[in-house]
């Protein structure tokens, strides 16, 4: 007698929402992903494809000097890995997927943490998020919901699900932008640390005047 799969899903639907998050992830690896305090007035941002390069390699390094939050960047293999599992095996979803899933979540979590990959001074520290960086923790967040839903729930959510907390998420992301640089942002902060970057981080904010 043969067993009923453990899922009963539209693998269509999924292929489809795995290519979606492919795509966002790849928008990560194109778009500015920050801006370092060194960088602030020269025009120069941290681009996604070199921060996931340099940050492979540091990481070693990192963890040798208690940069902890270099371990950001195990994010996106643990992505690379659930995409290729998605790709590959069908109605994918196992207990491993949910640990895996959980470590997402931990990475996004450990970069807010100051990692120091310039000469370990101030100068390393992140004082903005490039438009990367959404397309970065949107990735990594949505892969996460899919592998948790579908252990739990049995099924893929409708790739609409996708797009709509895409789209909504980033109005909301743009909406605090706004509020940054209209209301939080000195004259100093709004030449030098908008272009090009999404949002600037709150600690950043929270100390206008002595930066």
């Amino acid at each position: 007698m043969n067993k009923r799969p453990a899922l009963l899903v539209s693998d269509q639907n999924l292929k489809l929402v795995t290519q979606f998050l492919m795509i966002t992830y790849v928008l990560c690896l194109l778009l500015p992903a920050y801006k370092l305090s060194i960088m602030v007035g020269s025009g120069e941002d941290g681009g996604g494809m070199g921060t996931l390069i340099l940050g492979t390699l540091y990481l070693p390094f990192g963890l040798m000097f208690g940069d902890y939050g270099i371990l950001a960047v195990c994010g996106n293999y643990i992505f690379f890995y659930l995409v290729v599992r998605l790709l590959t095996i069908p109605n994918y979803s196992t207990k491993f997927s949910v640990i895996l899933a959980i470590l997402l979540l931990c990475s996004i979590a450990l970069s807010f943490y100051d990692v120091f990959p310039v000469g370990y001074t101030s100068n390393g520290h992140i004082v903005a998020w490039g438009y990367g960086a959404f397309a970065w923790y949107f990735s990594l967040c949505a892969m996460s919901f899919l592998m948790l839903y579908r252990f739990f729930l049995k099924r893929t959510p409708h790739i609409s699900w996708f797009i709509l907390a895409l789209v909504v998420s980033f109005l909301c992301s743009l909406g605090l932008r706004y509020y940054q640089y209209h209301y939080w942002a000195d004259e100093y902060h709004k030449k030098y640390f908008f272009d090009a970057v999404w949002l600037m981080r709150m600690r950043m904010l929270s100390h206008i005047g002595n930066v």
